[in-house]
């Protein structure tokens, strides 16, 4: 007699159920010079799980942000408080591109366009639960650096059936 065969797809929703069940539904928060999409990698978590928050991130055209590590600048800066729901690892951002700047005669780390930064955190409490973050960045384009902004980020997880 034949075994039943599986895909992987379907493995993974049994072995992961709150991945089948309830996925992250995305949400959108518009800045002056970008638009964020949060996500995450599951809509409802139980106390020990591992979750990974997205921010996909889509500057205006004609902008850039500086990348973590330039200097004389203002970079990207995606914090996110203590809290007692979950515990945040650092967050992951993706290679930087050389941006050359006329004005100053300067190559700076940038980046521009549609990019994504990721952040693992540990669910340490049933859910639901929220954990909030900012997004801190100046934006400029070739001519003017903008003042500084701070976006308010939120995700809410519902509680993941046992």
């Amino acid at each position: 007699m034949k075994r039943p065969r599986f895909t992987i797809f379907s493995l993974l929703c049994a072995s992961v159920a709150s991945f089948a069940a309830q996925p992250y539904t995305p949400t959108e928060v518009e800045g002056k010079q970008l638009s964020a999409k949060l996500g995450a990698s599951a809509g409802a978590v139980k106390q020990g799980e591992h979750v990974t928050l997205t921010l996909d991130l889509d500057l205006y055209p004609g902008m850039h942000v500086y990348a973590p590590g330039v200097e004389g600048y203002i970079p990207i800066d995606w914090k996110m408080p203590a809290s007692p729901a979950a515990a945040a690892k650092a967050a992951v951002f993706p290679p930087s591109k050389k941006l050359f700047l006329p004005a100053v005669n300067e190559t700076v780390p940038a980046y521009q366009g549609h990019f994504r930064l990721t952040r693992e955190i540990t669910v340490s409490q049933p859910g639901p639960i929220t954990v909030t973050g900012a997004l801190r960045y100046q934006a400029c384009d070739d001519r003017v650096c903008y003042i500084p902004q701070t976006l308010a980020l939120k995700w809410t997880f519902q509680k993941a059936a046992q």
